[in-house]
């Protein structure tokens, strides 16, 4: 079943674009992609996908002047946008990724930094479990 509303997924070039399409369209959702600044503009629902570098993905934004038009949607509360993964990001005041302070859509009122990790010792959560089979938690599961 489809549902009424359109999704308007922003393509900007940089965004994972067909796994929202299928997440959406497997609940029942029409979507549209585009970079079409009036449809941006009119739509109630957005959403901004995004991989890759903060600078170059506003580059790519302001270029085609769809961060006006996000601004735009949003100021005259036409709409709901949602960021993700980069997206998400571009949707603050600034970020520094790509060299130096960028200028973010700056609809959220933060900074986008980059962590001050120590290489040697990141982990994110990919390390090999194993899982004891006399462990409380896996009793309970297998009752």
């Amino acid at each position: 079943m489809i549902k009424a509303q359109e999704i308007i997924i922003i393509d900007y070039g940089m965004g994972n674009i067909p796994s929202v399409v299928n997440a959406l369209n497997f609940l029942g959702y029409k979507t549209l992609v585009t970079d079409n600044v009036q449809s941006i503009i009119k739509s109630k629902h957005i959403i901004l996908p995004g991989v890759g570098n903060f600078k170059k993905a506003m580059n790519t934004l302001v270029e085609k002047k769809i961060d006006l038009a996000i601004k735009e949607n949003i100021k005259n509360k036409n709409g709901k946008i949602l960021g993700i993964c980069l997206g998400m990001q571009l949707l603050a005041k600034t970020g520094y990724e790509g060299g130096g302070e960028v200028p973010g859509i700056g609809l959220i009122d933060g900074v986008v930094k980059k962590f001050q990790i120590d290489r040697n010792n990141i982990n994110l959560g990919s390390c090999s479990r194993r899982l004891e089979e006399q462990a409380p938690l896996w009793l309970q599961q297998n009752k």
